[in-house]
């Protein structure tokens, strides 16, 4: 669906869900979920990175962005923990290495 930069503007002030997609030395770009009469949808834009990059979001872009109608779906992810226990040992074996690495380089 098409919204203007302006309506994006300002849905973007108040997002139902905002992340980071990825950064650069002069700007952030962000990802936004926004509501517009009980449907959810998608949208990118940038900001500048610091206060010497004014960028604005959708600075550059066409007066008319086309957002991406989504909803929110769970979903199960599977991860791999430490076995208990061998966090303590990495822990300490990098410990050990900062040590050594301590007395052999003089000050």
């Amino acid at each position: 669906m098409l919204f203007t930069k302006e309506f994006l503007q300002e849905a973007i002030d108040d997002p139902v869900e905002e992340s980071i997609v990825e950064t650069s030395r002069w700007a952030i770009l962000y990802e936004a979920i926004f509501e517009h009469e009980g449907k959810y949808y998608r949208t990118n834009y940038r900001r500048g990175a610091t206060e010497m990059q004014d960028e604005q979001p959708y600075e550059h872009d066409d007066a008319e962005i086309e957002c991406v109608e989504v909803k929110k779906v769970e979903k199960t992810v599977e991860v791999w923990e430490n076995v208990k226990g061998e966090q303590q040992i990495v822990s300490l074996m990098l410990l050990q290495r900062k040590w050594i690495l301590k007395m052999l380089i003089p000050k």
